[in-house]
């Protein structure tokens, strides 16, 4: 029960402390917070003790949280209202997606393995480190996104 009560309480207060971080921070909190979710399912899988399988499942949902948020509120704050919705229902079908093929392909990396779990939390850790490289490559703006489109009608092409 612990983490969940811990992961129910982390989604809540999440949106409001990432409503209270700067502008543009998001890229790095987002990539650090892949990291650390690679690094905390690392731990949880080497834990020694089941209360260090608790502390380190409980400390992981502050990453998700985190991550969730960000990429859920990165479209409607950085592209233009015509658009943000669109691209929500899109990220959203990405997560649906995911959520439905994560479990298989876990499935899968086990039964490849012969029953090991090893690869599956290579695969895990790889997803968070995966989530970083995603966020550090980042440009993020809806005056980026309204430049470029601008440049691009008017037949104007400036890198």
């Amino acid at each position: 029960m612990i983490p969940a009560i811990a992961s129910v309480a982390f989604y809540i207060n999440a949106g409001y402390v990432l409503d209270k971080v700067k502008v543009r921070r998001e890229k790095w909190i987002g990539g650090f917070s892949g990291l650390g979710l690679a690094l905390f399912v690392y731990l949880m899988f080497h834990a020694e003790t089941v209360t260090g399988v608790i502390i380190y499942q409980t400390i992981i949902p502050i990453f998700s949280a985190v991550l969730s948020t960000i990429i859920f509120s990165l479209p409607l704050k950085y592209l233009p209202e015509a658009i943000g919705g669109t691209a929500l229902g899109v990220v959203n079908l990405g997560m649906q997606v995911a959520s439905f093929i994560a479990p298989l392909t876990i499935g899968l990396v086990i039964d490849a393995f012969g029953g090991s779990f090893n690869g599956a939390v290579w695969l895990l850790v790889s997803f968070g480190v995966v989530c970083f490289i995603a966020f550090m490559t980042l440009k993020s703006g809806k005056e980026n996104f309204m430049t470029e489109k601008m440049q691009v009608n008017s037949g104007v092409h400036i890198k």
